[in-house]
């Protein structure tokens, strides 16, 4: 009866965790329930940040789990409340099954791999009503095409893919040096 919200994170300060709990403050009078797969020192900071809430039965710790996926299968929304970033894995694998992703404005590779309004969109999550309304809109309003989603990255993102785009680099360096 609920809609699932799923964050795969490192609990580090780095991934913004914190940043979610005023958001789901924002969602307690609808059935959206928040779940976070990870481990790390900031755990109980969370907890009890949920606990003082009053947000216990809406956000949810699953620990560490080796394959994400079954889960990531089950969710609605993908979350990335990171306040900078590398290279996302999670929101590639997120990606792969279709999930569109709310992602916070943030410094590192989520520009790259976000097309607004197609397989995610990007927000600064200190903007809390306005993130609660692009939760609602994703998932009781748009039309979302996840099988779009999955076969853009899949297609941009596959080992073959990105292996070409290796071979290509190294290609053209050899081409230059002759």
């Amino acid at each position: 009866n609920y809609k699932i919200l799923l964050c795969v994170a490192r609990l580090y300060k780095q991934k913004g965790l914190d940043l979610l709990i005023p958001i789901m403050e924002q969602l307690k009078n609808y059935k959206v329930k928040l779940y976070i797969i990870g481990e790390g020192p900031e755990e109980e900071n969370l907890k009890n940040l949920i606990l003082e809430k009053k947000l216990e039965d809406r956000v949810l710790f699953l620990g560490r789990k080796s394959n994400p996926y079954i889960y990531m299968k089950y969710a609605d929304l993908f979350l990335l409340s990171s306040r900078y970033e590398g290279f996302p894995n999670a929101l590639i694998e997120a990606g792969s099954l279709g999930l569109y992703s709310i992602c916070n404005s943030c410094k590192g590779g989520i520009n790259e791999i976000i097309i607004d309004n197609f397989n995610g969109c990007i927000i600064d999550y200190c903007s809390v009503e306005r993130v609660k309304g692009l939760i609602l809109k994703a998932l009781f309003e748009m039309d979302i095409n996840h099988d779009k989603i999955k076969e853009y990255t899949i297609k941009k993102y596959s080992i073959n893919s990105i292996m070409a785009l290796y071979c290509d680099t190294f290609n053209f360096e050899k081409r230059i040096k002759e």
